[in-house]
């Protein structure tokens, strides 16, 4: 099974079925013919555990593989210190659009996250997905990390 059908067997609605569909043509397009979607369209997949995934059309194939690098292949879950499970607190650095903050939430959801994110696009889709979640006790810093 590959990554888009994974995806697909977890969406609850035809709409979130199209919409991977739609995803996986901007892929193909974007590796195959360096073609880029622009597009200020909010997609919104509806996943049968409850999640519901904000993401931008222009960079939906990039966000996908982000959510299924945290949600299916739990790359950030091979060291126990990434599961949140027994933290207070964690910081969440490049936040992005937020896919490892529902992560952790749903591995704690009385973990304290700070999660910060520069970048003004990621951060409101950030914003966006955990309002859609109703995920709490995130506090939301748009701002970069320097040394």
């Amino acid at each position: 099974m590959n990554r888009f059908d994974w995806l697909r067997s977890k969406c609850i609605d035809e709409e979130s079925l199209r919409i991977v569909d739609d995803i996986e043509k901007y892929k193909r397009l974007i590796e195959e013919k360096c073609i880029l979607i622009k597009s200020n369209k909010i997609l919104c997949l509806n996943l049968k555990n409850g999640l519901k995934i904000h993401l931008r059309e222009d960079g939906a194939s990039s966000a996908i593989d982000m959510f299924l690098e945290i949600v299916k292949d739990h790359h950030y879950n091979e060291f126990e210190e990434f599961q949140g499970k027994d933290d207070k607190i964690v910081m969440d650095v490049g936040a992005n659009e937020g896919y490892y903050t529902l992560k952790m939430k749903a591995n704690n959801p009385d973990l304290r996250i700070i999660a910060i994110e520069p970048n003004l696009q990621a951060f409101g889709m950030m914003k966006r997905n955990l309002k859609a979640n109703k995920i709490h006790n995130v506090e939301l810093v748009q701002k970069a990390v320097m040394q």
